[in-house]
């Protein structure tokens, strides 16, 4: 008698052709996944920092529609509300009623930190929240008489493998003419 055994299965060469192809797609497949997780992330952080420059920008034009005696200045710079001013510039300060008390307002750029930085007579703190980097910020005195002042606003995620700056720009109209106000 004559049997022959046969086994069913696979050689060694058809396992590690097996095994090749599904490392290949398993590679492939996870580069995808980590390249897809990676750019939801950014574009979390994009749409983070775009926010916060819209609402930085909001409260700014707030308080401005609110002020007189606007003083633009350079980093560094004293600024005073009424003193002669640049017609562009990093930092501005004004006046503002609060209330019935008269406040002195500044908001100003701190390159180092990349910060926007508002003080309001002696008080105050950042502005930007620690995950948004203001690249660059410029107050510019457009009219005066009435006052009018356009801000440009650079910012961008904290993260540096973020490659985006946010670019914001708007005109603000103070509400108080000049000939409604004396200076004290």
């Amino acid at each position: 008698m004559n049997r022959r055994i046969t086994y069913a299965g696979f050689t060694v060469v058809e396992l590690m052709v097996g095994v090749s192809v599904f490392l290949v797609a398993a590679t492939v497949i996870s580069g995808v996944f980590v390249r897809a997780i990676r750019t939801q992330r950014q574009a979390s952080e994009i749409m983070v920092s775009a926010s916060d420059a819209g609402l930085i920008l909001e409260r700014m034009a707030r308080e401005i529609r609110s002020g007189y005696d606007f003083t633009i200045v350079e980093t560094g710079s004293s600024c005073s509300p009424g003193d002669p001013s640049l017609a562009a510039g990093t930092d501005v300060c004004f006046r503002r009623y609060k209330g019935s008390e008269l406040k002195t307002v500044t908001y100003a750029f701190d390159a180092a930190s990349g910060a926007l930085v508002r003080d309001e007579d002696g008080t105050g703190g950042r502005l930007n929240s620690d995950k948004t980097s203001v690249e660059r910020l410029t107050f510019t005195m457009v009219s005066e008489d009435p006052w009018r002042l356009t801000i440009v606003l650079w910012t961008k995620p904290a993260d540096p493998q973020t490659d985006y700056t946010a670019r914001l720009q708007t005109t603000v109209a103070a509400r108080i003419l000049p000939e409604e106000t004396t200076s004290p």
